[in-house]
């Protein structure tokens, strides 16, 4: 149960950090490495932690 948590924490730190932080650099528009590591993955993350947690 402790590994799930961790892994819905983290995917969460990940969602809010997506809508919080931004996209893309101002001077040469390249995407962050917060937008690329966490953009998508942490949403697909949340939902996979969610059946978990109901399959328990």
């Amino acid at each position: 149960m402790v590994g799930v948590d961790a892994a819905r924490g983290l995917a969460l730190i990940g969602l809010i950090a997506v809508h919080i932080l931004p996209e893309e650099t101002e001077t040469t528009g390249e995407p962050t490495w917060s937008y690329l590591l966490f953009a998508g993955d942490s949403a697909a993350l949340f939902a996979l932690l969610a059946g978990v947690g109901l399959a328990l």
